[in-house]
């Protein structure tokens, strides 16, 4: 239910992960860090463009690395 981002940490940012990593975008041997960084950013961009066609932009601009509404409705489903 948050806006998460690059930098973002807790158990919202682990949930993200779980939920990237059961989908393929996040490796299976990636650890569940509860941090968002870099691989969990790469992760949450190719979830966009395979799910959202959302594959440039920024955070502010698309949307294009953050959880905004419709990425959060999308990972729900």
């Amino acid at each position: 239910t948050k806006w998460l981002i690059l930098g973002s940490a807790g158990p919202e940012v682990s949930t993200l992960q779980q939920i990237l990593q059961a989908q393929g975008h996040l490796a299976p041997t990636q650890r569940i860090t509860g941090y968002f960084g870099r691989l969990t950013e790469q992760a949450l961009r190719q979830f966009q463009c395979a799910k959202l066609s959302v594959c440039s932009g920024s955070p502010n601009a698309t949307g294009y690395g953050a959880t905004g509404p419709r990425t959060r409705a999308a990972l729900g489903n």
